[in-house]
């Protein structure tokens, strides 16, 4: 390595600094440094990655379908359009409105990030969707770290199919209902 990449101009400190001090500064990772200077940080200093920022996005309600055989697919549209068809197959249908995506960046090894979470304090069951494109069902804390995750859903809402027998006597009408119980007439106050 050449003498000029061992040094380099800090504009937050206003100096030229050694590239080897730039991960015990508090500004790491700051916009001075190259993907490059990176590079060789990663290779002399052990780095590790850490979410930098969680960002909130709402979006139009739509909901996760969960099969029998536990897969995960899209639907947008209200429960009670959904076919017949696919309907029988379907076990749990989760409701989400919105999506965290994790802002990653190196962080040298035993430096506590600083993450800037918002309502993500403690762990929820969440829908993950994969760099690969597929959705697993997970509960997770948005804060923490997941380099394989493209977005995290929090769930809002859980529906089950649950199969209720109904029973209804023939001979029977509506239920009664108690009439009403008379008000109380109070003394008019003088």
């Amino acid at each position: 390595m050449t003498k000029d990449k061992k040094f380099l101009w800090c504009a937050v400190h206003q100096q030229k600094r050694p590239l080897a001090g730039c991960p015990r500064c508090g500004h790491f990772p700051c916009q001075g440094l190259s993907p490059e200077h990176l590079r060789f940080l990663s290779q002399s200093v052990s780095l590790q990655r850490a979410v930098q920022a969680l960002s909130k996005r709402r979006i139009k309600t739509m909901f996760f379908l969960k099969d029998k055989q536990g897969a995960l697919s899209t639907y947008q549209g209200k429960l009670e359009d959904l076919d017949a068809a696919r309907a029988a197959d379907i076990e749990e249908a989760l409701e989400v409105s919105s999506y965290f995506v994790q802002e990653l960046t190196w962080v040298p090894a035993g430096k506590e990030p600083k993450v800037k979470a918002p309502a993500a304090a403690k762990p929820r069951p969440c829908v993950v969707e994969l760099a690969s494109g597929e959705f697993a069902l997970d509960e997770l804390d948005p804060a923490e770290l997941r380099e394989d995750a493209a977005k995290i859903y929090p769930i809002d809402k859980r529906y089950l199919r649950r199969f209720v027998p109904v029973r209804v006597a023939i001979d029977e009408g509506e239920a009664r209902k108690k009439p009403p119980a008379p008000r109380k007439k109070t003394a008019p106050t003088p």
